[in-house]
């Protein structure tokens, strides 16, 4: 019964976690940690469909208001790709990374370019994101 119940339970940690608006990717990190020391497999299925929706929900809103703060956000939660031990469906952040690449970029980066140090950390979180989802920057 131990080990069913440490999958219940650090399985459902892990979905609570990838669900957080802020993601901590040090927790996760240490709860992916753990359930590899417990032997523990993971509900792949359940813990890709939390991360998906809320990277997606990430992407809708910098979408409506895209800050440095929220791409920030995007970025710091978009690291943890490499890590999690199932593949995430990402063709709906990918578009809406591409809507960004049209829409706001270019004028983002006309700003960074002229000086402006907000607009400068905007584009360097971009290109970092855009990397992460396999989106070619110009």
């Amino acid at each position: 019964m131990r080990g069913a119940a440490a999958e219940l339970v650090l399985n459902n940690y892990l979905r609570q976690a990838l669900e957080q608006e802020e993601i901590d990717a040090e927790r996760v990190n240490t709860l992916l940690e753990t359930t590899k020391l417990e032997g523990v497999a993971i509900d792949a299925d359940t813990l890709e469909f939390a991360f998906r929706y809320n990277l997606q929900r990430m992407a809708e809103r910098l979408l409506a208001n895209p800050t440095v703060d929220l791409l920030e956000q995007l970025d710091r939660a978009a690291t943890l790709l490499d890590v999690v031990p199932f593949r995430v469906d990402l063709w709906k952040i990918q578009n809406a990374c591409y809507r960004l690449l049209e829409n706001v970029y270019p004028s983002m980066l006309g700003e960074a370019e002229r000086g402006d140090a907000t607009a400068q950390t905007w584009v360097n979180s971009f290109r970092s994101l855009a990397t992460k989802l396999s989106i070619k920057v110009p």
